[in-house]
């Protein structure tokens, strides 16, 4: 692909290179520092892979996937870690967290085999990060071991609970046991994401998959006012940052528009990456209800949208009312739209206003298009779910 008159690659594809290209220390170092840093995933990498039947040194990047940990905080650990693999000690857990029986934080250790009670690290015990209350001679018998205070979730549409367990594989089976390596007794939830919550045990692990003993099933009501969000395409990627902010306040539903000052085009990829980004921002905020993505709508269709609300609010530099100074509904839909980077055309707003919309403010500031909906959301939400 091309920036400008750069020929450029994308990052999984130059991690993939790395991979094959590299030695296989190196290569591993490569791509556990790249997935720490958040530029791929081990599964884009593994979906990269399998689409390169053909490709040179395959046999290499696949050994390195069965080792990767996005949990390696540092070539050293990454490197330590092979280390005692290479060696014939089992896979070490990375970056293991330490903490008391009421959940408070103890240590964080760089490589742990919590079953027998042994941590390997690599700068030396002066670089713990140590909590309240950490003993000169050890921890005290009474700290709990667990890798996190909430726990983990997954999401598995239409799922169904047979004879109390709920067996987990596919994408989210593979990143439970391949790669956040699950061990039978962690507390895992799983839900649709369209209200159900499953509280479980893992009960079995194997390869790309797990089963999970149901311990509690939470039906929470979808939460009110239903939030909708008309967000126009941004550049750079900022409608992404969009996307996962507004769905860690609670948006429900986020429609791409097509505004006619968006410098960003709606592509065939850009549904998929909104909706993978809300689905990871849901998994990080621990939401029961995942919000829906779809787009692009015309300024049409978003009219008709505005018209079918409880309320309907177009955000816009120029309103005279302050968004705080609005009356929300406490149940119903309440649908914001927010312009491009280039602002509202008259003809667009002339067409919210038509169809019912009203014209807000946040304040005295002028936000982008990024954050203009994620402040609207918080500012709803404070007077509404949140109170």
């Amino acid at each position: 692909m091309t920036v400008g008159r750069w020929l450029v690659t994308t990052p999984v594809r130059t991690v993939f290179d790395c991979a094959r290209w590299l030695s296989f220390d190196d290569g591993l170092v490569a791509v556990d520092a790249a997935a720490h840093a958040g530029l791929i995933t081990i599964e884009e990498l593994s979906a990269f892979v399998d689409s390169k039947r053909r490709a040179r040194g395959l046999a290499q990047v696949r050994q390195i996937l069965l080792l990767a940990d996005p949990f390696a905080e540092s070539p050293m650990e990454t490197r330590l870690r092979l280390l005692l693999v290479r060696n014939g000690l089992p896979r070490p857990v990375s970056q293991f967290e330490v903490r008391r029986l009421d959940g408070r934080f103890v240590a964080r250790l760089d490589l742990a085999y919590p079953d027998h009670l042994v941590a390997v690290e690599y700068d030396g015990s002066q670089s713990l990060e140590r909590g309240e209350g950490v003993a000169q001679r050890g921890v005290s018998p009474e700290i709990r071991h667990d890798r996190q205070v909430t726990p983990p979730v997954f999401r598995v549409p239409d799922t169904a609970a047979r004879d109390g367990v709920i067996t987990l594989d596919g994408p989210e089976g593979h990143h439970a046991a391949d790669v956040r390596r699950l061990r039978v007794g962690e507390p895992i939830w799983i839900t649709d994401g369209r209200g159900t919550r499953w509280e479980c045990t893992v009960a079995s692990v194997r390869r790309g998959a797990l089963d999970a003993t149901v311990v509690r099933v939470v039906d929470q009501p979808q939460p009110q006012p239903r939030l909708v969000v008309v967000q126009a395409l941004a550049k750079g990627g900022r409608d992404e940052d969009a996307v996962e902010a507004m769905t860690e306040i609670g948006v429900d539903e986020i429609l791409g528009w097509s505004a006619s000052r968006s410098v960003a085009k709606w592509t065939d990829r850009t549904q998929a990456k909104w909706q993978s980004t809300a689905d990871a921002a849901s998994r990080q905020s621990r939401r029961t209800w995942w919000p829906v993505v779809a787009g692009p709508l015309s300024t049409s269709e978003v009219a008709s949208r505005l018209g079918a609300a409880d309320l309907a609010i177009v955000l816009h530099e120029s309103a005279y009312h302050r968004l705080s100074a609005s009356a929300l509904p406490d149940a119903g839909e309440v649908v914001l739209v927010v312009g491009p980077e280039g602002g509202i055309t008259d003809d667009e707003l002339s067409a919210f206003r038509d169809a019912g919309a009203a014209s807000a403010r946040l304040g005295d500031t002028v936000l982008r298009s990024s954050t203009a909906g994620i402040a609207a959301l918080s500012a709803i939400c404070a007077q509404t779910r949140w109170r």
